[in-house]
């Protein structure tokens, strides 16, 4: 099996060995192609190397190259795909989200005691992790009505499990509650001392209490080819000489068979564009008044509270978005200052062009958006009042963020 590897510096690509993801040399016969890029710190300059894996060292990878083994420090990798890079194969519409960001397509899932929750993934070793280092499980595939609703509820902390119901036209119901167990079939739920039986065909997942880690000390992404994504902060030598190692939360050891990889990347992160400057924001009243804009803008144009924005109908703000970034995450909700209500509309747009919309009609359900940004330079928030007036138009952003 062949991989692409790209390295940071020089501008012509050449051949070299597959990327080394063992301290032990691996079979004879084991043959991988990689395309791997890598940078050269003292320029600004790529270079993509393309050739056999040999294994994993604690400071690099090591690749054969005409011949002879060279190692590549892990601080010039920037992405590692096989070669030829293929097309991302369709997963199980099953994602469990962990507390890192970790996202895994799997095939079934269970938990007998309450404490491990054991995945079984398509094309990988089954894991068990455990369920407190667990954000979510989604049992159903997403549609346009529920993905908003879904993620918004995901971004909410949430002091009790959240069993999630699909309705009718794709509305989804949330009811809080104690996950007791759960297999391919049925999930367990304490309702308030009462244990139901919940089919899993029935329902859109679950939601765990907030616990856990922050995604943001890991460094690479390691994405499957059925589209598990894995965050962590280091790679090591597999159990088997086609396989590398990864530690996920809660000490929990995966084996990742080499030909389940489809790109590893080494420069992940996010950033918080709370904590960000704008590179652009406005306001215009609902209302003509003689007020000075610039006045008004200070009063009520959009402005940062803690890690999420916070801004009025009539509200714009734009922020720049650096190269390597991947995706824009978060969630939108009525304020919790707002007494009375009427319709809002949130846009989100990348580089002038509509990508998000939702309209708030009640008070405190939250809508969630994930949009791509790859190749974007900026993105935009607006605030739009319906035709029913401005009353209670304020709406809170819930912590968005970009994601490499």
């Amino acid at each position: 099996m062949e991989f692409s590897i790209k390295p940071k510096w020089a501008s012509a690509p050449c051949l070299i060995g597959f990327l080394l993801l063992a301290s032990i040399p691996l079979h004879a016969d084991a043959k991988t192609d990689f395309r791997v890029e890598r940078s050269d710190s003292a320029s600004s300059d790529t270079q993509v190397l393309v050739g056999d894996w040999v294994s994993i060292t604690e400071t690099g990878i090591v690749v054969k190259v005409d011949g002879s083994p060279q190692t590549l420090s892990f601080d010039q990798l920037i992405s590692l795909r096989p070669e030829p890079v293929g097309e991302p194969k369709q997963g199980p519409p099953q994602n469990v989200m962990l507390v890192d960001g970790t996202s895994l397509k799997s095939r079934t899932v269970s938990t007998q005691d309450g404490e491990v929750l054991s995945v079984e993934l398509k094309g990988q070793p089954k894991l068990d992790v455990p369920l407190r280092f667990v954000g979510s499980i989604r049992f159903q595939g997403g549609t346009a009505t529920s993905d908003p609703q879904w993620l918004g509820l995901t971004e909410q902390t949430n002091r009790s499990d959240v069993l999630v119901i699909r309705r009718g036209n794709d509305q989804l119901d949330p009811i809080e509650g104690v996950v007791v167990s759960m297999d391919a079939k049925t999930l367990q739920f304490d309702l308030d001392g009462e244990v139901i039986d919940a089919p899993i065909e029935r329902l859109e997942g679950v939601i765990f209490r907030t616990a856990g880690e922050s995604a943001t000390s890991k460094t690479i992404k390691v994405t499957g080819k059925y589209g598990s994504e894995f965050f962590v902060s280091k790679l090591e030598s597999g159990p088997v000489a086609d396989a590398i190692k990864v530690s996920l939360p809660g000490e929990t050891i995966h084996s990742i068979p080499l030909d389940q990889i489809q790109a590893i990347a080494w420069s992940t992160g996010r950033v918080l564009l709370a904590q960000q400057e704008p590179a652009e924001s406005n306001y215009a009243a609902y209302l003509k008044s003689g007020v000075d804009p610039a006045l008004m803008a200070g009063w009520f144009g959009p402005r940062p509270d803690g890690d999420d924005l916070v801004a009025a109908a009539g509200g714009t703000v734009e922020y720049r978005i650096d190269d390597g970034f991947q995706s824009l995450r978060g969630a939108v909700i009525r304020d919790k200052s707002v007494a009375a209500s009427s319709h809002v509309t949130v846009r989100i747009k990348m580089d002038g062009n509509l990508v998000w919309e939702q309209t708030l009609q009640d008070g405190r359900t939250p809508r969630g958006f994930q949009v791509p940004v790859a190749g974007s330079r900026r993105v935009r928030f607006e605030v739009v009042a319906g035709e029913d007036g401005d009353v209670g138009d304020t709406v809170r952003v819930l912590q968005p963020r970009l994601l490499k």
